[in-house]
């Protein structure tokens, strides 16, 4: 087993919940809805289950073989939730849903950047330097998105550009959605140790 690779997926797939999680979140602030708390509250869960093996393998720099059946466990919800959240992928998606869209991916990346400095700090201090240059980058985004949310939920102008950022993202997150399936392989692969 392949420490590294196994906590690269770990990573991934702590920033795949993040996203489901965000966009989750996000649609109910913007409907002013709770009609998604059951799958909030189980999002919660898969991400305090992910956050404590993480915890874990940052102390000890190994994952327990019943911690790698709880992250394929967790792979397939997330898997099939995932289904569900590629099809709000489309260009017909309300403006309410690019937000939602463009949010979570913005936060699962920032998240995912986040995972790598940390395994840069346990096994390849070569890559820290990369990724912490990234963080501004990732924090304007975030930043920028949630005062998007915020202008939207407060019922307030957003501006063209506001306007023109959400479509961008979104319409990059439509064009990448074949890669989802892709990853959810590579973290299937990676939390078993394996390329």
């Amino acid at each position: 087993m392949n420490p590294i690779l196994q906590y690269n997926g770990i990573v991934l797939l702590n920033g795949y919940v993040q996203r489901l999680f965000v966009f989750e979140k996000v649609h109910s602030l913007l409907t002013q809805t709770n009609d998604n708390a059951e799958k909030m509250n189980n999002l919660i869960s898969l991400l305090d289950t992910l956050g404590k093996i993480e915890t874990d393998f940052t102390q000890t720099k190994k994952i327990s073989e019943a911690d790698v059946e709880v992250t394929q466990a967790v792979l397939k919800t997330t898997r099939s939730l995932m289904k569900e959240y590629i099809c709000n992928l489309s260009s017909e998606a309300s403006f309410d849903e690019k937000i939602a869209i463009a949010a979570s991916t913005i936060y699962a990346e920032e998240h995912i950047n986040n995972g790598v400095i940390e395994l840069g700090k346990l096994f390849n201090p070569d890559i820290l330097d990369r990724y912490m240059q990234q963080i501004p980058y990732h924090q304007n985004r975030v930043a920028l998105v949630n005062r998007i949310v915020h202008k939207k939920v407060a019922n307030e102008l957003i501006t063209e550009s506001e306007t023109q950022q959400i479509d961008k993202w979104c319409s990059d997150v439509i064009q990448n959605k074949a890669g989802i399936d892709l990853d959810l392989n590579t973290i299937q692969r990676f939390l078993k140790g394996k390329r």
